[in-house]
Order: structure tokens, then sequence, then C-alpha cells
């Protein structure tokens, strides 16, 4: 058995605060020199109320030792829509060091006098990689030029025998000009997966990007890629680029449910469910520790608000809820990551969507998956036997 070791803090909230700098969660996980762990870090953050905007921008930052300095940074700037609350996902892995411990922190950095936000539904999540796992990173600055997909960063690795592999990204973006939109996703092994649209504010922001999607690997060499496109004009770049491939054949347990496609509101100002059998499923599960991620991209067809956010159990929980304002073109990250120790037996899981213009009119999601890891009781997931594994972003 390979220990997982996995180790969580969960802060709900919401909570408002002026400060010019606050600490969301702090998370110390303790192992053993050697070890990889995945590090998931979600919040939900914006503007608190109309008229008390930030007059600048806020940032949200995933801090550890093994990061640059600065750690993962990305940026925000309120539109004017004051209940605004943009998904910031982090997405790493780290190796323990001889002290033998990770060190952990989500943070808000707030312009002083600039405002209020409101943070809510913030998580650190960290376990142990197994034997069979791929994990790649840079954390160089590349640069795409051109109205073609070009490669940010890239992992290579060889898989033994057919399976299922979970693969997840991670990065922040931005663009040199603000007048036009720009373009991320994924690119594994020739077919590509989670294609974000964006637009900065400032050509010295980072928005936060992410990809999750389960695919089945034929044995041989992969190549695993994160890549952008600039569009019209300007240069698109990106930083902190985290690629994880997670081996979900390993796992005792694990549920996956991907769904694309336009779901129509039928009334205003009102959280609707998507339609059972799409994103809005009961999963049969354990009695053991598990880790719900929700993952999904977002927009109208229309310049205006739109929300999206995941719920689970029979309350239900909320695990993150979403709402941004979108021009033409635009599609939006929404990531949620939440702890769970279920009963055995049927546990529901949906994501929701949200109207805000004054007609009644759909609410596309043209990449949604749900993933639930299930760990064992001892937090160990069965390990198969095979070679280890690894890469290097190229």
């Amino acid at each position: 058995m390979d220990n997982r070791n996995y180790n969580y803090i969960e802060a709900v909230g919401p909570t408002s605060s002026s400060a010019g700098s606050l600490y969301i969660a702090q998370l110390v996980v303790s192992g053993t020199e050697g070890d990889r762990y995945l590090v998931i870090g979600t919040v939900a953050a914006g503007t608190q109320a109309d008229g008390a905007e930030p007059a600048g921008p806020f940032s949200i930052v995933c801090i550890d030792e093994f990061l640059p300095a600065t750690g993962i940074q990305h940026d925000h700037y309120p539109d004017g829509a004051g209940t605004d609350m943009s998904s910031f996902p982090s997405i790493f892995w780290a190796t323990m060091d001889s002290t033998a411990e990770l060190n952990l922190a989500l943070a808000f950095i707030l312009p002083s006098g600039s405002g209020i936000i409101t943070y809510r539904e913030a998580g650190l999540h960290a376990f142990k990689l197994g034997v069979r796992d791929i994990a790649g990173d840079d954390f160089t600055n590349s640069t795409a030029g051109t109205g073609s997909y070009e490669t940010m960063g890239s992992v290579t690795f060889d898989v033994p025998y057919a399976g299922d592999y979970l693969i997840m990204a991670g990065a922040s973006v931005g663009k040199s000009v603000t007048t036009s939109n720009f373009n991320v996703r994924i690119n594994v092994d020739g077919t590509t997966y989670c294609d974000a649209a964006m637009q900065v504010i400032s050509a010295s922001y980072k928005l936060p990007y992410a990809a999750m999607r389960k695919v089945t690997l034929t044995p041989g060499s992969k190549t695993i890629s994160l890549e952008m496109q600039s569009n019209t004009a300007g240069v698109a770049d990106c930083a902190c680029t985290g690629i994880i491939a997670l081996r979900v054949d390993d796992w005792p347990q694990v549920h996956t449910h991907h769904a694309t496609g336009s779901y129509s509101t039928t009334t205003v100002a009102a959280w609707e469910d998507v339609p059972t059998g799409t994103l809005n499923q009961t999963y049969r599960l354990a009695a053991k520790e598990s880790l719900i991620l929700s993952y999904g991209i977002f927009r109208q067809p229309q310049a205006q608000d739109s929300g999206i956010r995941t719920q689970h159990g029979s309350g239900p929980t909320t695990a993150q809820e979403n709402r941004n304002h979108s021009t033409a073109g635009e599609r939006y990250i929404h990531f949620a990551a939440a702890r769970i120790l279920p009963s055995a037996g049927d546990y529901p899981i949906k994501q929701g969507i949200y109207d805000y213009a004054s007609l009644v009119r759909p609410v596309i999601v043209d990449d949604s998956d749900v993933t639930v890891l299930q760990f064992t009781d001892d937090l160990s997931v069965e390990i198969r036997g095979g070679d280890i594994l690894g890469g290097d972003i190229q």
C-alpha cells in the first residue's frame, strides 16, 4: 500500500476584509524527504458590495517554500458588479526536502485603502503522489506572440500499459494588451481540452487558469502540454505552470463524470441545477475520506453576468460559487475542491447555473468535470506494481 497522507484545511466564510494583506488559510504537511505532493489551493473572492469595490486590483497568492519568492499570484480587477466572485485555483507539486515539511498558505493582497473584498469557500489540499503519477512544472515566464497556439510547457513520460489518468494543470496567464482575448488549453497526446478565453484589464495582471480531464492513455511515450495563443494582437504570457497526471487506476475507488452543453435557465436571478445526468449526478461512495474536485468553463453568449456553483450532499453544501461578467467570447474558469467524509451509499454532487440578465438566457458550459477521489481508512491507495515514472517540463 502507498500512503497518500492527505492533509487539508478549509475556511468556508464568507469573510470580508480591508486589510492590506491577510492569510486566508495555512497548512503544514509533515512527510518524508523525497516524497512528491500534489497541492491544490482554491478560493472564491471578489468585492463585497456595489459601491465598495477596490480602486485597484487585489491578488490571491498561494505560497510555499518550493515556489518562487512571490508564490503563485493571480490578480483580479472588479468590473463594477460588486457581487462578482471569481475562482482562484492554484495547482502545483512539490518534493519534500530535508525538513520533511510543506508550509502552505493562501493569502490575499489588497492595495492600501482601496476598498473591501470578500472571500469564501477557501481550501488547501495536499496528498502524496504515487509511484506512477506524473508531475512537471516550470516557473519561468513563457510567451506566445502569434495567432496560433504555442507550447508554454510540457511533460513527456512513458505509459507502461493502458490506463485512465486524471490530467490537471494550473498556471498564471496574461497578455500585453487589454483590447482582445487570449486562449489557454491543454494538449494531451495530440487531443486538446479545457480551452478558456480570457481578457486582462491591465498588461501587468496574471489571471488563474486550471484544467482537469480524465483520459485513457495507451502504452508508449506521451506528452502533455499547456498551450496559449494571443489572437489578434499583443503577446500572451504564462508563469508558474504545473502539470499533473494521476493514474486513477491505482485508486481503490474513483468517480469521474464529464459533460458539456448549453443549459438554459427558466427564471431570472435564481440558481438552477444543471439537468440530471449531466453534471448533476448521484455517486455510490464508500464511507471513507474523500476529495471532491469540480471543474467547469462557463460563459453566456451576451455581455452580461452569469454564475456557476458546485454543491454536494443532501443539504446541500456549497463547495464554491462564482459570478463573472463576460464580454463576447470570454470563457471563465470554475474550480472547486472539498473534503468530505460521507456515509456509505448514494451521494449527490451537482453544478448549478445563474442568469443575472433581465431576460431568460442560456449559460453555456464548454467543459465540465467532477471527480471524487476516495482514500482508504488509513489514507492509502493500492499500488499494483510498476516502475517509478517522472518528468520535467521542457
